[in-house]
């Protein structure tokens, strides 16, 4: 775990994501955390999608489930959990970059959303 010299304030942490979104988005499109490569052939975004669907099949997410997604960089990770596992989630993010473009997509939409 990486621990700061000095205590982060939530300005702190908002203003790291705002000022390096170009730069998560660019490396990690809108999931916005590593990836599982299970044979090294998956691409980024495939990668970053097969971690998520890990972790939801691990926790046993499914219809109806509330979900809190802390950290919820631009939401496809809520996303994805609300439209293949049918579960409720809730969002949270401290970055307005992220938050903005969160808001542009739904699960009502039909598939996983993909890089910008």
């Amino acid at each position: 775990m990486i621990t700061p010299a000095v205590p982060q304030t939530r300005e702190d942490v908002a203003g790291h994501y705002d000022g390096l979104d170009f730069f998560y988005r660019d490396t990690w499109g809108r999931h916005v955390h590593h990836g599982f490569w299970e044979d090294g052939k998956e691409s980024v975004e495939e990668a970053v999608e097969n971690l998520a669907t890990l972790v939801a099949k691990a926790a046993g997410i499914g219809d109806g489930d509330r979900v809190c997604d802390i950290g919820c960089g631009y939401g496809a990770t809520s996303w994805l959990l609300a439209a293949i596992y049918r579960a409720r989630v809730n969002g949270c993010t401290l970055s307005a970059t992220q938050c903005r473009e969160a808001a542009g997509f739904s699960p009502r939409d039909g598939g996983i959303p993909r890089p910008l």
